[in-house]
């Protein structure tokens, strides 16, 4: 449903700004712009030629965008040198001749039920007869990092976290560190493809860390209700470590929320986090936000800063994110069926990659200053699970 409703929302921007191509092409020709200049720019962009000529056409792309040159050259690239060939076809396209075709690998439910349990069964080989599981919804790097010896070493020997990374793009130090991690339990699961990435790290005697990649909007549900029917009483915590928008901080901050609210119907979620600010360093340079909820949101591409507002003034949302109503609905309805135990230790941190409401986007990527946040998020995740046993 998340996919698909970001697909409508790409879609209906795609046909207007495609609109808009026709307009200017009708009005240009209209003009009979051609009869004074030569052919017009609607009429090169189907043979822009090449070299300068190419580049002179790509200029007056931009200037008819209103953007930068660098910008359409940019988007060019992306496109493979075909742009203009590809506006051309769009002003001479009727404007309702587009058709879209969905393959049977697009995220319908049944196919997410299919895919879950397939994913889930794998899950269940890799964590093997592990007395006490705790699962993890993060990233592939943060907490196997910090568990991995071979990182531990070169911490130990002066390196940072941004100079690690940068070495373990080197083929033998990606070898000498897959053998070290191997040996410590620290294991990749060989799960289905087009399902989220999964890893198995040792914890304690008889205890097993269970870290999935993230999962996207309401993937989140299948996979932790087939993980809950799986695994049952031998789940031990569950925790959520995740990146969102922040609505009331800046870039770098965390978020720790006591309950998610759904965006169009107002629903709530309580979670009882086991986070708090305490868990992260004294001398953490980004601030720790609680006591409000997170706005969880079917899709991210339509969102506009009257919602976020709204939500950030009557609900003091913290943040918005996409996934965690569907892993906190998965929770709720386990402990229901009584497939896992209640109060379960739950805890629930996002780092904000981005703050929409003060126009920083995504579009800038955070780059190495994510990296402080989501390592002390992560490490406060472990020192809980410790504490668990």
């Amino acid at each position: 449903m998340s996919d698909l409703l970001d697909f409508i929302s790409a879609m209906t921007c795609y046909q207007i700004e495609t609109d808009k191509m026709r307009g200017k092409a009708a009005a240009s020709l209209r003009r009979g712009d051609s009869e004074f200049r030569g052919p017009s720019l609607w009429e090169r962009l189907g043979d822009p030629g090449a070299g300068e000529t190419r580049n002179s056409t790509l200029h007056a792309l931009s200037v008819e965008f209103r953007c930068g040159y660098d910008e359409i050259m940019e988007l060019d690239g992306i496109m493979g040198g075909g742009l203009p060939e590809f506006v051309s076809t769009v002003v001479n396209t009727d404007s309702r001749a587009l058709k879209v075709t969905f393959t049977d690998r697009f995220g319908l439910l049944g196919s997410y039920n299919r895919r879950a349990k397939l994913w889930a069964v794998a899950v269940a080989e890799a964590v093997g007869d592990a007395r006490r599981v705790h699962l993890v919804s993060s990233n592939r790097h943060s907490m196997a990092n910090l568990l991995s010896p071979w990182v531990a070493a070169r911490i130990r020997d002066g390196c940072d976290m941004n100079h690690v990374r940068r070495l373990m793009e080197e083929p033998e130090s990606a070898r000498e560190r897959l053998a070290a991690d191997s040996e410590a339990g620290i294991e990749t699961v060989p799960v289905p493809d087009d399902t989220p990435f999964c890893q198995t790290a040792k914890a304690g005697d008889s205890g097993m860390i269970l870290n999935i990649d993230y999962a996207f909007g309401e993937e989140g549900f299948f996979l932790f209700n087939e993980l809950c029917e799986t695994l049952g009483e031998r789940l031990g915590s569950v925790f959520i470590l995740g990146k969102a928008g922040t609505l009331t901080g800046s870039r770098g901050d965390v978020m720790l929320p006591s309950y998610f609210v759904k965006q169009g119907t107002g629903d709530v979620y309580p979670v009882e986090n086991c986070l708090s600010p305490g868990d992260f360093p004294g001398d953490f340079p980004f601030r720790v936000f609680t006591g409000g909820p997170m706005l969880t949101v079917d899709g991210t591409f339509m969102q506009n800063s009257d919602v976020l507002q709204y939500f950030r003034d009557n609900w003091k949302a913290l943040g918005v994110e996409m996934e965690g109503i569907p892993y906190i609905r998965a929770l709720a309805q386990a402990v229901l069926r009584g497939r896992i135990p209640s109060g379960l230790p739950t805890g629930v941190a996002y780092y904000a990659s981005d703050a929409p409401l003060k126009g920083d986007t995504l579009s800038v990527p955070l780059g190495d200053a994510g990296v402080v946040p989501v390592y002390a998020a992560t490490r406060a995740v472990l020192n809980r699970i410790g504490k668990l046993g």
